[in-house]
């Protein structure tokens, strides 16, 4: 079998004769000047497959030529037929692109690409791409939302047949009653939203986030993995907390930008593999909270705060379902916030805190100490005490991070025990 060319017009018929050089056979369905061929025009399934078979028929003696309108993919059913067959058989064929008929009236027309479905995952995001061949809404559904899987800062714009693009957001937000029929498939537009188009937005910034991992984004932004982020995500903390120790204000805003470019990393590595999107980590955060708080959700009454926190460990509780009931506490807290953190967990669980091991009469005089130091002054004389009591391991050559890490190990089998206990 010989070689099947495959083409469209574009808005204009300015290239035609250069894809009609060297071709004995060209077909059309349109009546295009220099074709010689006429096919009939594609008005139910029956004329596609027609039309197919006539141009196979004419290829398995030599070369022809097809000429379609606007772009082969997305404007004229008779081209995507084609190619589908051609890739099925399989068969060569040369595919020459044109801009659909709507593009050139485009104000915001510029670089573009055109692809198949099969090729969304392997897209150029950074530059618009025009998703054609797209039949019925639930392939069209299927298409947006592995546009959205791939990056969620796109402008997404759906294009029936002969008609202007329709702006989606979301993946449930078409409802196109005047979709083309079956013979006729639309495209769907994929354009980067530019990071100064919406500059004070989420999608803003997880567009820029998604072009610094590009493969022509930023060297040292693409070599980053969830682990390798590890400690800047710490140390952002740390500094969003100090801002607020200072009083907030811009400081903080720019501090908490900050932790947000952190998630959105994350998130943007996690889509990369298919993991999970910056859309799943909103959804899983807010489905929390409403869980969380069936006193402003539900019908759950409460009596003031302390309720408040009783219920949200108990339905953590619940939700991890197993007998650590200090479990959603990180391992990587230093062990002094470990520590504060587990005790006040421990009595929102209503558990019997353990006895320490250790002499009561030093913690009795510190508390009689520690109430005789105005209010004002206490956080800073505990923080001489502390610094005191480093002094002293240190001289017995021992480390007080090490040592308070395996009792917080001991305490934490303790309350679960404790909690248990109290369950029976």
């Amino acid at each position: 079998m010989s070689r099947i060319t495959i083409a469209g017009l574009g808005p204009d018929s300015s290239h035609l004769p250069s894809i009609l050089s060297g071709s004995t056979n060209s077909f059309a369905w349109l009546p295009i000047d220099g074709v010689r061929l006429r096919l009939p025009e594609p008005a139910s399934r029956e004329d596609i497959e027609e039309s197919v078979r006539t141009i196979f028929e004419c290829a398995a003696r030599s070369d022809a030529s097809y000429v379609g309108p606007g772009a082969p993919l997305g404007d004229d059913p008779v081209a995507e037929a084609l190619v589908r067959e051609c890739r099925k058989a399989p068969l060569d064929f040369d595919l020459i692109e044109a801009p659909p008929l709507w593009w050139a009236n485009r104000p915001d027309a510029g670089p573009f690409s055109i692809i198949a479905v099969d090729d969304i995952d392997a897209a150029d995001l950074s530059r618009t791409s025009i998703v054609a061949g797209i039949v019925g809404s639930l392939g069209l559904q299927n298409v947006v939302a592995r546009a959205r899987r791939r990056s969620e800062a796109l402008r997404l714009s759906v294009v029936p047949w002969d008609s202007a693009p329709i702006e989606v957001t979301l993946a449930d937000d078409i409802e196109l009653p005047e979709l083309p029929s079956p013979a006729h498939a639309c495209s769907v537009v994929m354009h980067p939203l530019a990071a100064t188009d919406e500059p004070d937005s989420v999608r803003s910034l997880l567009e820029i986030v998604a072009r610094l991992r590009a493969p022509d984004g930023c060297p040292w932004d693409r070599e980053q993995t969830h682990d390798s982020l590890r400690r800047h995500m710490i140390e952002e903390a740390y500094e969003a907390v100090e801002a607020i120790d200072r009083g907030g204000g811009p400081k903080l805003a720019a501090e908490l930008g900050d932790v947000l470019v952190q998630i959105a990393l994350h998130s943007q590595i996690a889509s990369e593999s298919g993991d999970f999107t910056f859309s799943d980590v909103v959804a899983s955060i807010s489905t929390k909270l409403i869980r969380r708080h069936p006193h402003v959700f539900g019908d759950v009454k409460v009596d003031g705060s302390s309720d408040v926190l009783s219920n949200w460990e108990r339905i953590k509780a619940e939700e991890r379902g197993h007998d650590d009931f200090l479990d959603g506490l990180p391992k990587a807290l230093p062990s002094l916030a470990y520590a504060r953190e587990a005790l006040s967990r421990a009595g929102r669980l209503n558990a019997e805190v353990p006895p320490l091991h250790i002499a009561q009469d030093p913690l009795t005089a510190f508390v009689r100490w520690l109430k005789d130091v105005p209010e004002s002054e206490r956080e800073a004389a505990l923080g001489g005490f502390i610094l005191a009591l480093v002094k002293i391991t240190s001289d017995f050559d021992l480390d007080p991070e090490l040592a308070l890490a395996a009792e917080n190990r001991r305490f934490r089998r303790r309350v679960s025990r404790s909690v248990m206990k109290g369950q029976e």
